[in-house]
Order: C-alpha cells, then structure tokens, then sequence
C-alpha cells in the first residue's frame, strides 16, 4: 500500500513537473520572446533615427552658422519626436539687446515654436503662444525632446 501511494505521487509529481516546463517553454517562446524582439527593433529604430536626426538637424545648424556666425548662435540640441515623427533640431541667437531660440523640423526647416525677446519684452509673433517667458520655451522644448 505504502508503495502504491509513494508510486502514485511519483507520478502526480513528475506530470506536474512536465507541465510546469511545458508552461514555461510555452511563455518563453508565445509571450516572452516576441515582446523582446519588438523591442529590440524598437531600440534599434530609435537609435537610427537619433542619427539620422543629428546629420539633418547638423545640416541646418551649418546653414546657420554661414548666416548668423558661429560666435553667437546656441550649441545646438537633435532629437526624435515619436508623437511627431520628426527630427527637431533645437538652436538660438543672441545679438546685442536680444534672444531668439527655436525648435524647428530638420526636414522642412519649418519653426515649431520658437521665442524672441528684446531685453525683458517678449515679442508678439512667437509661434509658441504660451511661452510668455524664457523659462516657459525652455519647457515646452524639452517636453517636445523628451515624446
């Protein structure tokens, strides 16, 4: 009798050994390794659009050099925008008595927003209505940087 049950939970234990494997060769294989794979290609197209981003956004920024000189222009800032799906290139003046920054598209060269100021007046025209202050660009930039 003894052997009987000692030989039956033998075999309870070893099916549920099986099944436990079985479960988890099951989720490595349907679940696991799919969502890696997707990630992986998700990484890797981040990772060459940051590229891609920096030699365009670099392109405009040289554009800017030949126009405005290097000696007053911002060090310039490239990024992926998934919610835009576009390159942002982040660049700035500053002259005299006055401030411009912007964050353009470095594929149309179009401003997305940008802010001018002359000493402590915020000029009217900016195409970021709500940065009414240096500080307000500053965070809408780096909420566009960071999608």
């Amino acid at each position: 009798m003894k052997n009987e049950s000692s030989s039956k939970f033998l075999k309870i234990s070893i099916a549920v050994a099986i099944l436990l494997a079985g479960a988890s060769v099951f989720y490595y294989f349907v679940f696991f390794l799919p969502q890696q794979r997707t990630q992986d290609k998700e990484r890797d197209f981040l990772f060459s659009m940051k590229q891609e981003c920096q030699k365009a956004g670099d392109k405009l920024y040289q554009e800017d050099v030949e126009s405005l000189g290097q000696n007053s222009l911002f060090v310039p800032e490239y990024a992926y925008s998934k919610s835009l799906n576009t390159c942002l290139y982040f660049g700035g003046h500053v002259a005299k008595d006055w401030i411009n920054k912007w964050v353009k598209d470095s594929y149309t060269n179009e401003e997305i927003i940008s802010f001018m100021s002359s000493g402590d007046k915020v000029l009217i025209g900016s195409t970021c209505p709500s940065c009414l202050s240096n500080e307000a660009f500053d965070k809408k930039k780096q909420e566009l940087f960071n999608e």
